[in-house]
């Protein structure tokens, strides 16, 4: 299950990427969410060639950011953590974040550009303790809303998992792309045996192209009509 939540993680942000990639000018980049980036054209099939990272636990994107201010309105520390983490330098990001946060404790761009860099350099325990402090610090993040429930996949507590995806389907409000969190979401419920509702979230994905969700929908269909 642990490989499975990592691979469901890889998959989801790479398509992130792609998603942003895929819109506007570079400086447009930074104004979009951790795993959210403008609009996927229905008609196409979404990438999901997995991220290569040195991550400990699930890792979490860059590209998993969320809106912010025009970077004219910006803090110069915002602006220079969200370039840091979209250029995937790491090391740089991290101390950008970390004294982002610490200039300006309750900033969600702040927080959420901090756990992207945990997520890539730092141990389970420090994901989850940085994903705990962006939602101490912003309780509407969704975007760390999402990594809370990646970590609890990782964990294996696939049912917390379950009830922070119902609480995003609440909360979302199209900031987290549906197809993605479909997807996650139905991960989540086989994770905690819940077979026939995850089917029907794979199915919905399958239906919006989510690259691996129709594969899954018939492998869970067979294993339905076996029981």
């Amino acid at each position: 299950m642990r490989l499975l939540s990592i691979l469901t993680a890889l998959i989801f942000l790479s398509v992130v990427y792609i998603w942003i990639s895929s819109t506007g000018p570079e400086l447009a980049k930074d104004d979009l969410p951790s795993s959210v980036a403008g609009a996927v054209d229905p008609s196409e099939e979404v990438a999901s060639t997995p991220l290569e990272t040195e991550s400990q636990g699930s890792p979490v994107a860059k590209e998993a950011l969320p809106k912010a201010a025009a970077p004219e309105a910006q803090d110069p520390l915002q602006a220079k953590s969200r370039v840091l983490v979209q250029n995937e330098q790491w090391e740089e990001a991290r101390e950008a974040a970390q004294a982002c946060v610490k200039k300006n404790p309750q900033s969600q761009s702040c927080h959420e550009d901090l756990v992207a860099t945990v997520f890539t350099l730092g141990t389970p325990e420090e994901q989850e303790q940085a994903v705990q402090n962006c939602l101490a610090a912003t309780p509407s993040s969704v975007v760390c809303k999402n990594d809370l429930a990646v970590v609890r996949m990782d964990q294996g507590d696939f049912a917390a998992a379950v009830q922070l995806y119902e609480q995003l389907l609440r909360e979302n409000n199209g900031r987290l792309p549906s197809q993605l969190l479909d997807w996650q979401y139905a991960n989540a419920l086989e994770g905690a045996g819940k077979l026939a509702e995850a089917k029907v979230l794979f199915d919905r994905a399958c239906e919006a192209k989510y690259t691996g969700a129709c594969e899954r929908a018939e492998e869970l269909e067979q294993e339905l009509n076996e029981i």
